[in-house]
């Protein structure tokens, strides 16, 4: 679900790594194994994508803060938000942003300063542009990503050139993109991602259902276990959950990554919503 690429949570998503957050320096994260790539469609002749389920459960202007927890310590923050429209080339996409620092006591430890963005247009919710400014305790990356779903390549800011399979997207687009889909337990999604310049079946399994209490009221939610490998939002995992609640809305309300030493939990706490019946097009943002 998770900022979890920055949403790093869960994701998100932002735990959705976790949160994008680390775990201290002395407790290593438990690797997660996603799939090579295997049974994902051949780049080349991309079809026509189907647009997502209308109406959207998310709209311009949501935004959704989370309290990270390594334990009982309070690490940090995450955000995912929606700021608006913004044109890449011939698509308006909606500019998806996944922010996460860590708290002033904490940052003696493992300083983050994390921020991912995500265009994904506003018809497939397919990632135009992706851009990456992590800085993370001695690791800093600074990355721009340009897909061109058309003619099925991705082109990265040091002119690596990359396949890109039909339907496949960024960790975050991702993310948003499982919100609009008809969720039931037992359910297992593939959604094909790519990240760090490898794409993988990213696969969404419904687990369960589960009543969350969090400090914003209690919650009917769904529970995902999404099973992949990125930085920022949804970077480790061990075990990594997220739950969403069962309305329209598809509300990530807490996410969790264990680590070999406890567990990182990033859960809701502030949020404000979209407005999910206002047309998206024509909104720019700067």
């Amino acid at each position: 679900m998770a900022p979890l690429d920055s949403s790093k949570v869960c994701g998100p998503a932002a735990a959705a790594s976790d949160t994008g957050l680390s775990a201290p320096a002395g407790a290593p994260a438990a690797t997660v194994a996603a799939d090579s790539g295997a049974g994902l469609p051949v780049a080349g002749e991309v079809p026509e994508p189907e647009a997502p389920p209308s109406p959207r459960p998310f709209g311009v202007g949501e935004s959704l803060k989370f309290s990270i927890q390594y334990g009982p310590i309070k690490a940090g923050t995450a955000v995912l938000s929606i700021e608006g429209v913004e044109q890449v080339g011939d698509r308006e996409c909606l500019r998806l942003v996944s922010t996460a620092q860590s708290h002033a006591l904490f940052s003696p430890f493992y300083k983050v300063r994390d921020k991912i963005v995500s265009l994904v247009d506003v018809q497939h919710l397919l990632t135009r542009r992706t851009r990456k400014a992590l800085s993370e305790k001695d690791y800093r990356l600074e990355q721009t990503i340009e897909w061109d779903q058309e003619q099925g390549k991705l082109t990265y800011h040091d002119g690596t050139v990359l396949d890109v399979v039909p339907g496949e997207r960024d960790v975050l687009g991702a993310f948003y993109y499982v919100r609009t889909l008809p969720l039931e337990v037992g359910a297992s999604i593939p959604v094909p991602a790519h990240d760090n310049k490898k794409s993988y079946s990213l696969i969404i399994q419904v687990v369960g259902e589960e009543t969350i209490d969090t400090p914003l009221g209690r919650f009917e939610c769904l529970v995902l276990e999404p099973k992949l490998q990125s930085e920022g939002l949804f970077r480790r995992s061990g075990s990594l959950k997220v739950w969403i609640t069962r309305d329209q809305e598809r509300l990530p309300v807490m996410m969790q990554s264990s680590v070999k030493v406890g567990a990182i939990t990033a859960i809701l706490i502030e949020m404000r919503r979209g407005n999910r019946n206002e047309p998206t097009f024509g909104l720019n943002v700067n």
